[in-house]
């Protein structure tokens, strides 16, 4: 989930995860619901995760 990941929860999160899958796989872009500043927690409402992509089409960086 990369920086999605450093999130915290909330009810009226200031950011949310947008899914795009190309050819190489799924992606999680983590977007600003508006402007957040400088010292503000950036959050999101986590959602249940039967609604994510599913986990095999996640791309995945081999050594």
């Amino acid at each position: 989930m990369g920086l999605a990941s450093l999130c915290n929860h909330a009810e009226d999160p200031n950011s949310y995860v947008e899914w795009i899958e190309d050819e190489v796989g799924v992606w999680s872009h983590l977007i600003a619901k508006k402007h957040i500043k400088t010292d503000e927690e950036v959050t999101l409402f986590y959602t249940n995760i039967n609604e994510y992509p599913d986990g095999e089409t996640f791309v995945q960086f081999l050594d």
